[in-house]
């Protein structure tokens, strides 16, 4: 799940955070792909964006994996932040 160029802040067995300059609309789009890819079934998306602040959220699950994404960029800040987790 480490989207490409993503600048990777920090890291553990079960989460990854970190940023990239891409747009956050184009993080979710290919977070929304790679979780259709890998086959996963059970698919929740919230997305939000208000004032510049944008928060998306994703999880999935399939029989093995649950995997929860937030996507923000604040107003005014260049980066997009993401957060991974995976159970």
């Amino acid at each position: 799940f480490l989207y490409p160029g993503m600048s990777v802040s920090s890291q553990t067995n079960t989460k990854l955070g970190g940023t990239t300059s891409d747009q956050s609309k184009i993080v979710t789009d290919w977070y929304k792909s790679k979780i259709k890819e890998l086959g996963f079934n059970t698919n929740s998306a919230a997305l939000t964006s208000t004032n510049g602040n944008v928060i998306n959220k994703l999880a999935s699950a399939n029989r093995e994996y649950k995997v929860a994404i937030s996507i923000t960029k604040n107003s005014g800040e260049t980066s997009t932040h993401i957060d991974i987790e995976i159970e």
